[in-house]
């Protein structure tokens, strides 16, 4: 029994020299790496480029821009709202109240009031041709003097409610004008002027005037208002 007990670790021993042998002669081979072959995608415009994970810590101090960006920048719009006050209400504070005339000069005139002034209106064309055929007839007057040749025009002044005319007389030597308050039966002045146009007299209410221009100036708001 011992005899086979020493046959077996003599065996044992050579098996292992003969191993520590081969190691020191045959030299080492480094490991083959492995080749993994990376599948294609279907085409380069899909390809991403991979980036590194970023670690817990990076993450904590980086904190998202979008985030930061809307905290600090406010809105414009809501800024220029309280610092800028609307153009329009500081104009309206500027400018002082419209005058009480001047809003009824401006005021639009009603429906009513409109078809009054047509009905005034063609009451004072109405007077003016009675006035004027019952005195000259059809413009035409002859006498020891000579001709005479009477024209009129008449108007409803809206602003001081009275029918106005003026009659023209163009004689020999002389030519005549009048202003006419028809509704009044009153006149409010006149014009002699001669051939020459030289004044001869020329009046309207109180004022005076030297020419036939200047009282046809004067007139005029009476026959046009």
């Amino acid at each position: 029994m011992r005899k086979l007990i020493l046959i077996l670790l003599l065996i044992t021993s050579l098996i292992l020299l003969i191993i520590n042998i081969n190691e020191q002669l045959m030299p080492k081979q480094k490991p083959v790496p492995i080749v993994i072959k990376k599948r294609r995608l279907p085409s380069p415009q899909y390809i991403t480029p991979e980036q590194a994970p970023v670690s817990e810590n990076v993450a904590k101090v980086q904190k998202p821009v979008s985030k930061e960006v809307k905290k600090e920048k406010l809105p414009v719009k809501e800024e220029i709202k309280k610092e800028q006050p609307a153009v329009a209400e500081e104009i309206r504070k500027e400018q002082p109240p419209v005058s009480e005339e001047v809003k009824k000069e401006q005021a639009p005139v009603s429906e009513k009031r409109l078809k009054e002034i047509v009905k005034l209106q063609e009451k004072c064309k109405k007077q003016c041709q009675k006035i004027f055929h019952k005195q000259y007839n059809d413009g035409t007057i002859e006498d020891s003097k000579g001709l005479f040749l009477y024209k009129y025009k008449y108007h409803y002044n809206k602003k001081l409610n009275k029918c106005f005319m003026t009659i023209t007389e163009d004689g020999v030597l002389e030519r005549y004008k009048k202003l006419l308050d028809v509704d009044e039966n009153n006149s409010y002045g006149s014009i002699r002027v001669n051939n020459d146009r030289e004044n001869l007299g020329c009046y309207v209410l109180e004022k005076k005037c030297n020419s036939e221009q200047e009282w046809d100036s004067i007139v005029k708001p009476y026959m046009e208002e």
